[in-house]
């Protein structure tokens, strides 16, 4: 089966539980199932966030789509480098596309952590840059930002960048908590709602629960 098989279709949804429902079942399966593969090297995954906007059951503003326009975020099983990597790194990140043009619907499954990295520009700047020295430079030189070009809206399925299916199932406890959103003007229904899953506690907040 392929990645793009397991990613939510939020168009069927007909209300933000099943939304979300369908969100635990996908993120539950990448995690435990897919690790990412770049240039050779592979990290499993060890946290994801949804970001969705849905027109009519979820208009989440902390989406990309609608709060820098990301187009990127309409399309399905493609890669979003945020805002094409114009941030610094240490304010950068990547997801995973599930959303929809027909629908209207932006959505990003944020990687929010690999391997023993926390944080999602940690989780990039690990995939682009590797174990080279520079891992703390707060700029993008211009090769690393010809491999973020690379990837940006390229198929989780093929390309440098990709998604691999684990010979087996990792066996790991899942937690669920909210996700780290500290600015004071999201609405309390984004902010408080549980959709960070993480495969260790310490990638949780104090309350994070397990999610089975």
């Amino acid at each position: 089966m392929s990645a793009l098989d397991i990613l939510p279709d939020f168009s069927r949804a007909s209300s933000f539980d099943e939304m979300r429902d369908s969100y635990y079942r996908a993120a539950k399966t990448l995690i435990t199932e897919y690790q990412i593969l770049f240039n050779e090297r592979r990290w499993p995954i060890e946290a994801i966030e949804l970001y969705v906007y849905h027109p009519i059951h979820w208009r989440d503003c902390t989406t990309h789509g609608v709060r820098y326009w990301a187009d990127e975020q309409l399309d399905r099983g493609t890669w979003y480098v945020h805002r094409k990597g114009t941030p610094s790194p240490d304010r950068c990140g990547i997801d995973i596309t599930a959303g929809s043009k027909e629908a209207g619907i932006f959505c990003g499954l944020l990687i929010a952590g690999i391997g023993d990295t926390k944080g999602s520009s940690s989780a990039l700047k690990r995939m682009i840059r590797s174990d080279s020295n520079n891992f703390d430079d707060s700029r993008w030189s211009d090769e690393e930002r010809k491999l973020l070009d690379e990837v940006n809206a390229k198929s989780i399925d093929k390309g440098k960048l990709r998604l691999e299916r684990y010979p087996s199932s990792r066996s790991t406890p899942l937690y669920l908590c909210e996700r780290r959103l500290s600015a004071p003007h999201i609405p309390a229904p984004f902010k408080n709602e549980p959709l960070r899953i993480a495969a260790q506690r310490w990638r949780c907040s104090q309350d994070a629960i397990v999610f089975s």
